[in-house]
């Protein structure tokens, strides 16, 4: 420790602490301005000078570390003096443009002027004329208001690791931000810049001249769009919410936030939002009252099911709503309809990952969690796109390497800023992981790195499996895949050499033909090293569903579910079995299926042969359009709720706005169909978490409780099984390259997406990329296609499609990249694939797609 005196007192402070976190610490207060405990101190604005005993002049408290026996003094009257006039060196080139300025009100600079008195400005200048420049399309820098502090440049670098922005110019007073030329990455619309910058000089084009900052309530709630479930504030005026913002370290996600978390909260004001419950007759859609609505859906519910039995009627429930409304959907299904066939239409997006870790593990949840991160030495990631698919899990991978507490090694097709300053990146082409993570166990097995003995006892299928992975030497997996034998040897040794390793696992590439095998070889790698595993599910409340029982083979608490003779169907066979006929009535709770039915090459017009189809949505859509009745259910901002995450982190979302039109909760539309199915009504939040305690021993934490009063971190030995874990022979299957159509497709997530409500975001529609093809810089240039030319796909088996094309430097020659989230492109495209090229595997679809590529 190190010992010192400030302001008179004595303070002990661990060695390294600054100045300023040593004041901090005892309640002394020193204003700052470039200054963020987020980011390294630059010393930037001299704002924050102190005088120190010995020194000839002052320093700058956020740069200068405590010493043994320092003496400092922060408030004489000379260091008044030179911080009022380092502050009015910051206001001589400042506007002074507060009244119309969107940062007034949480402006730092305006909040020290008024704390120093600064009434009058002594030095005159002649200001240099700057201009407003867009950063984003919902990002602006508005340079005449910058004070060159620096924290937009540090957390660009620092946290998110893009480098988007820079200080493009240096000179004097004309210095000023913009958009990095040489090096970095284009701007993700993040935000990070705009929660740390101090004045009004990058700011939400989206919020501008809406509401001052006083007139807002913030009102803390958890982002659904994602599997990270991030905290943040809502913030509302009356029922609109204006804005998102995000306290420094706020909750899991350290305060970090997504384009699609900031962005993506005005679809609660859609005009697409259902506001009123519907009926259909004869063709004719009415609104009526909710009586009405429940009292015709409850009784051909029950009717069908009594005509055609039980096993005729089925139901989808969204991975994005909450607990509490999932746990009342099985509920609902199981007891109140005696049917076994239910699921959420995550499985297909996480069905790799759903399948591994229960066959693997037991238990469909991931066996690490958040502290998991901190604590490993080797972080393992597949694949390479989780900065599109968990942009903010992507993050703390990178701070953990920036910090050297862990190494960070990649696999994948996709080469982008994660891949860049990772220790080691194993680049792919699609199909080719499995062999790259066989080889990769193949090396631990040669080297000893594996304790075989207890392997043997706590495994089953070791023995084999290393039988299996001698097939995949070091020379031959190189030569085949292409990825350097020193780059897979580091890997190999590193992980052999890990004490904690951790394997993170997100959804990459979607639907890729190998897709499972990809998973089960990452999967087996963690197993025998005794690793722990991340599992990204795509969804806001994935994790929640499978732990809530909607899923045709578990209940609550990961129970196995009896089929008692009505024989279970997942996402897949119940919408192939509305073609079939076999499935005549179907319940969806967030109902917009359009992207699952697209996957499975189903035509939206299958839904019109069922004899029922219940719609409760926020949203309208092609498919609420379609059902014999429509319940309007409010939105994320619109009710108190819990979702987990999937670090398996439950937390409580608290109601923000009134509920829109005649919305209802989901947990309220539930209960009430629910009563007039005969089953007990649920009286509220609490009693329903009280039902989810008893049912799921992990979620005791929830009994009694209305409002949860802290995050909570469900104990995964509660669910887990014996401990012995199934080990995999996996075999690569990378698609064959056929010279007359060259060019694999990849179907991508893609940033600025979020699932089917992030569609409904007028916000993000501004960044998001449509009707596009994704074509690597190499594959651009031999073919001649620049940024927005259009070029033709000649699909093999027949058909051709034309895009516009986007020329990205992430994919290798030979891959294209189609966004996952673009249904237009991936109706039209899964229409003309070979028929063979589609089929069901484990209930996934699984596409083999070759293509012919020349501009238009």
């Amino acid at each position: 420790m190190v010992n010192l005196t400030i302001d008179d007192k004595k303070v002990s402070v661990h060695k390294g602490t600054t100045i300023l976190k040593a004041a901090e610490s005892v309640g002394i207060y020193i204003p700052t301005l470039c200054y963020h405990p987020k980011l390294s101190s630059i010393g930037a604005c001299r704002v924050c000078l102190v005088e120190v005993e010995g020194e000839s002049r002052a320093v700058a408290s956020c740069d200068v570390q405590a010493r043994e026996g320092m003496v400092v003094r922060t408030n004489t009257d000379e260091i008044v003096r030179q911080r009022k006039q380092m502050l009015q060196f910051v206001l001589l080139n400042h506007p002074l443009d507060c009244p119309v300025c969107d940062k007034s009100g949480e402006c730092d600079v305006q909040d020290i002027t008024v704390e120093m008195c600064i009434l009058q400005q002594p030095f005159w200048s002649v200001k240099p004329e700057k201009s407003r420049e867009e950063l984003s399309p919902v990002l602006d820098i508005w340079h005449t208001r910058c004070i060159m502090c620096g924290r937009c440049v540090q957390v660009c670098k620092e946290i998110q690791g893009a480098r988007a922005i820079d200080c493009v110019v240096r000179s004097g007073y004309s210095s000023k931000v913009g958009p990095t030329q040489f090096g970095g990455y284009p701007c993700e619309s993040c935000s990070q810049c705009l929660s740390v910058c101090p004045v009004g000089a990058i700011l939400d084009s989206t919020f501008r001249y809406s509401a001052r900052a006083w007139q807002l309530k913030p009102v803390d709630a958890v982002c659904t769009f994602c599997g990270i479930g991030c905290s943040y504030e809502l913030n509302v005026r009356g029922d609109k919410v204006y804005r998102v913002t995000v306290r420094d370290f706020q909750g899991h996600n350290k305060g970090n936030l997504c384009s699609v978390g900031r962005f993506g909260r005005d679809a609660a004001h859609s005009e697409s939002r259902l506001t009123s419950p519907a009926i259909r007759n004869n063709g004719s859609v009415r609104n009526t009252t909710w009586d009405e609505a429940l009292g015709l859906a409850a009784e051909k519910l029950r009717e069908i099911a009594k005509s055609a039995g039980n096993k005729s009627v089925a139901g989808l429930a969204s991975a994005r709503c909450s607990n509490e409304a999932l746990f009342a959907f099985q509920r609902l299904m199981r007891e109140g309809l005696g049917t076994n066939r239910l699921d959420t239409p995550a499985r297909l997006n996480n069905l790799a990952i759903i399948e591994t870790m229960t066959d693997v593990y037991g238990v469909a949840a991931p066996t690490a969690t958040l502290s998991d991160i901190d604590n490993s030495d080797v972080i393992l990631v597949f694949d390479s796109n989780i900065i599109c698919t968990h942009p903010v899990a992507a993050l703390e991978a990178l701070r953990v390497h920036a910090s050297g507490s862990a190494k960070v090694l990649v696999v994948g097709h996709r080469s982008n800023k994660l891949t860049t300053q990772c220790t080691q990146f194993a680049r792919t082409m699609p199909g080719a992981e499995a062999a790259v993570l066989n080889c990769l166990a193949n090396l631990l097995v040669e080297k000893g790195s594996l304790d075989g003995e207890t392997l043997e006892r706590r495994t089953d299928g070791y023995n084999k499996l290393k039988l299996h992975l001698a097939k995949y030497s070091l020379a031959d997996v190189s030569a085949s895949t292409g990825v350097d034998a020193a780059i897979l040897s580091e890997m190999a040794a590193a992980i052999g050499n890990s004490k904690n390793l951790l394997l993170m696992l997100s959804p990459g590439s979607l639907h890729s033909a190998v897709n499972s095998s990809i998973v089960r070889a990452a999967v087996n790698l963690a197993v025998l090293k005794g690793g722990k595993t991340l599992s990204l599910m795509r969804e806001g409340n994935a994790q929640g569903a499978l732990d809530m029982g909607v899923t045709p083979a578990f209940l609550p608490g990961h129970k196995e579910a009896s089929e008692a003779g009505n024989g279970p169907l997942e996402v897949a066979g119940i919408l192939r079995g509305i073609e079939s006929g076999e499935v005549k009535a179907l319940y969806l709770m967030g109902g917009d299926i359009r992207k699952e039915m697209a996957l499975l090459g189903l035509s939206l017009d299958v839904l019109r042969t069922l004899e029922l189809l219940v719609v409760q949505d926020v949203f309208g859509g092609p498919v609420a359009e379609m059902a014999n009745v429509v319940l309007p259910a409010c939105s994320f901002a619109e009710q108190d709720a819990s979702y987990t995450n999937a670090y398996r982190i439950t937390q409580h979302s608290n109601k923000a706005i009134r509920p829109m039109g005649e919305c209802r909760t989901d947990l309220e539309i539930l209960s009430e169909l629910g009563h007039k199915l005969g089953l007990p009504s649920i009286e509220s939040l609490e009693s329903v978490r009280n039902q989810i305690a008893a049912a799921a021993p992990n979620y005791g934490f929830m009994k009694g409780s209305a409002r949860l009063a802290q995050a909570e971190t469900w104990d995964y030995s509660k669910v887990a099984s014996s401990g012995r874990h199934k080990l995999s022979l996996v075999k690569e299957s990378q698609a064959a390259v056929d010279a007359a159509y060259p060019y694999i497709i990849s179907f991508d997530n893609m940033l600025h997406y979020g699932g089917a409500a992030s569609l409904h975001s007028a916000s993000l529609a501004r960044i998001r990329v449509d009707g596009v093809v994704e074509i690597g810089e190499d594959d651009a240039r031999n073919l001649g296609v620049k940024n927005g030319n259009m070029v033709e796909l000649a699909v093999k088996g027949g058909g051709s499609l034309k895009l516009r094309a986007r020329i990205s430097r992430e994919l290798p020659a030979g891959v294209l990249g189609i966004p996952a989230h673009d249904l237009a492109v991936v109706s039209k495209l899964v229409k003309k694939l070979e028929a063979s090229a589609l089929k069901a595997e484990e209930g996934a679809p699984v596409w083999v797609a070759s293509v012919r590529m020349a501009k238009d």
